[in-house]
C-alpha cells in the first residue's frame, strides 16, 4: 500500500477497554479517538499504533492510514466507574512506539498528536516533526500501576524533553490531581495550555492570557473518550484559525457528542458540529478557514 502524506497524525496505543461487571470491551485510547475525530472532521489521517490484533482497528473504518507496529500484546484497560471517580487497571500492554514505526511520508504531517496512554512512546519521537503543530496528551506518561495492575498518576519524567518541541498541550484535571496547579509550571515552556475540566468546561493559556471556555450542557452517556476528541479537535481548530478561543470553542463542541453516546460510534462529523454550533449561535467558529 502506499502512503501518502497526512493532515494529521495520531501516535499512541489502541487499547481495549473493558467493564469489569461484563466480559465485554471495545477499542478506546487517545490515539484510537483522536485519528476517528479527524477523519469526520475531514482530515486525511494516519495512525501509528502497536497492538496483536490488527482486526481490533475494524471500527476506524477504511479511509485511515494505518501503521502497526507488531506486538505479542494488546494494551488492555479495565475502567471501573461504578463508585464515581474512575478506577483504573491495566491488565496488559503492548510494545513500545519507536521513530522506525514513522513511516518518513507521514512525518510531512502539518498536524501531529502524540496520546500515550501506558508510557508507550519514546518521548524523542516529536523530534520527527520539526514542521507540524504538535498537540500533545500527557497523560499516558503520568500513569503509573503496581503489580496488580492498579493505576495511579505520578511525575511526567521527560517532561522537559516533550514541552521544549510541543505546541498545544492538553491535560485534565485528572492529570493534575496528584500535583494541583500542575499547567501553570508549563505555561511558560508551551505556547498554548489547555487544562480540562469535564462538564465544568476548560482552562485555556496563550499568549499571556488565560480564559475560560465553558462546555456545552450534554445528557452525560459515557465520558470516556471526550478528552482526546478535544484535543484532536482544538489542534485541527487551532491549526485553521490560530485563534486559541475559537479552537476551545469548536473542541467543546465536538467533544459534547461523544459523551452522549458510547465509544466511537459518538464522534461528530463537521456537518454536527457545525450545525450546532449555529444552534448556539457560535456558527463563525465551525467553517474550514482559509488561514494556515
Amino acid at each position: 500500500m502506499t502512503l501518502h502524506a497526512p493532515d494529521f497524525l495520531a501516535i499512541g496505543h489502541v487499547a481495549k477497554d473493558r467493564d469489569p461487571h461484563t466480559s465485554e470491551f471495545r477499542i478506546g485510547g487517545t490515539a484510537a479517538y483522536s485519528a476517528l475525530t479527524a477523519a469526520r472532521l475531514g482530515l486525511r489521517t494516519a495512525l501509528t499504533t502497536s497492538l496483536s490484533c490488527r482486526e481490533l482497528l475494524s471500527p476506524l473504518g477504511p479511509d485511515i492510514q494505518l501503521f502497526v507496529a507488531p506486538s505479542p500484546n494488546t494494551t488492555t484497560f479495565i475502567n471501573d466507574y461504578s463508585l464515581g471517580p474512575r478506577r483504573q487497571q491495566v491488565s496488559s500492554i503492548a510494545g513500545a512506539i519507536q521513530a522506525q514505526h514513522v513511516p518518513r511520508r507521514w512525518r510531512e504531517a502539518s498536524i501531529v498528536h502524540i496520546g500515550p496512554i501506558a508510557r508507550e512512546i519514546e518521548p524523542g519521537i516529536i523530534d520527527l516533526f520539526p514542521d507540524a503543530l504538535v498537540c500533545v496528551s500527557p497523560q499516558g506518561w503520568m500513569r503509573r500501576w503496581d503489580d496488580a495492575g492498579e493505576v495511579t498518576m505520578g511525575p511526567w519524567e521527560d517532561a522537559e524533553l516533550v514541552l521544549s518541541r510541543a505546541d498545544i498541550l492538553v491535560l485534565s484535571e485528572e492529570d493534575t490531581a496528584h500535583e494541583p496547579g500542575l499547567e501553570q509550571s508549563y505555561r511558560s515552556k508551551v505556547p498554548v495550555v489547555v487544562l480540562t475540566q469535564g462538564s465544568r468546561g476548560a482552562q485555556v493559556y496563550a499568549r499571556g492570557d488565560r480564559f475560560h471556555v465553558p462546555a456545552f450542557t450534554s445528557q452525560t452517556v459515557d465520558p470516556t473518550g471526550a478528552g482526546d476528541v478535544y484535543a484532536a479537535a482544538f489542534a485541527i481548530r487551532y491549526h485553521e484559525t490560530r485563534d486559541p478561543l475559537d479552537a476551545a470553542t469548536f473542541a467543546a463542541c465536538t467533544a459534547s457528542f461523544v459523551v452522549e453516546g458510547w465509544g466511537l460510534e459518538a464522534i461528530p462529523t463537521r456537518k454536527q458540529v457545525t450545525t450546532r454550533l449555529d444552534q448556539w449561535g457560535l456558527g463563525s467558529k465551525g467553517s474550514p478557514s482559509k488561514t494556515r
